[in-house]
């Protein structure tokens, strides 16, 4: 079956895939892109669904393996290197390599430099890697994409406090009381809305100029 690339049988399985994802049957998605990238390993895309998909499903080891494979495998459009390049940063802030997670961010904003997430992101990533001061710049970048965002505004006074009073920076940022978490950050998700990347129905953030 995998012996001849079959890239339109692939994309049918593919699709599959997405509509299994949009129903939030994440585990019946992951069993169609394995068909597809069994089909066309060739095509970064199902690699890149499949890391999504693990990652709703808490497996962000085998996430990142999968957004590896989807960027040196190739990825053709914009929005899908950018999802990647945020995707992975977001596994690495997780696992905490958080100079990978900064990396990662970097390539994301050369995409699309209004991302809020991306900008927020690496905000926790400096903070958490003890580079207070580029935390700082990228909560103030973030607070002017959005600047009624409660939850980047505070942060931002948080941090701009704790360098005035010269005190350690607390180990996680504070949200709402609560310390920094996969779903401490309600509104700041790596999908938020749908829009049309290729010929596949795929999220982008809310953030401006997210996926351009």
């Amino acid at each position: 079956d995998g012996a001849k690339a079959q890239p339109t049988v692939a994309r049918f399985r593919y699709g599959a895939g997405r509509v299994h994802a949009a129903m939030e049957n994440y585990a019946a998605a992951i069993a169609f892109y394995d068909q597809a990238i069994r089909l066309n390993p060739g095509d970064g895309l199902p690699y890149l669904s499949r890391a999504e998909a693990k990652l709703k499903l808490d497996r962000p080891v085998e996430a990142k393996a999968d957004y590896d494979r989807a960027m040196t495998t190739g990825l053709n459009g914009p929005a899908d290197r950018y999802f990647a390049s945020v995707g992975r940063g977001y596994v690495n802030l997780l696992l905490e390599d958080f100079a990978a997670a900064v990396v990662d961010f970097d390539r994301a904003l050369e995409i699309s430099p209004h991302a809020l997430n991306a900008w927020v992101w690496r905000g926790v990533a400096n903070e958490r890697r003890g580079h207070s001061d580029a935390a700082i710049g990228d909560f103030e970048r973030a607070s002017t994409i959005d600047p009624e965002n409660g939850l980047v505004m505070a942060n931002l006074r948080r941090l701009r406090s704790n360098e005035r009073q010269a005190t350690r920076v607390p180990a996680l940022p504070i949200v709402d009381g609560k310390r920094f978490a996969q779903d401490a950050w309600p509104g700041l998700t790596l999908r938020a809305r749908r829009c049309r990347s290729r010929d596949t129905s795929r999220h982008v953030d809310e953030s401006p100029g997210a996926g351009a």
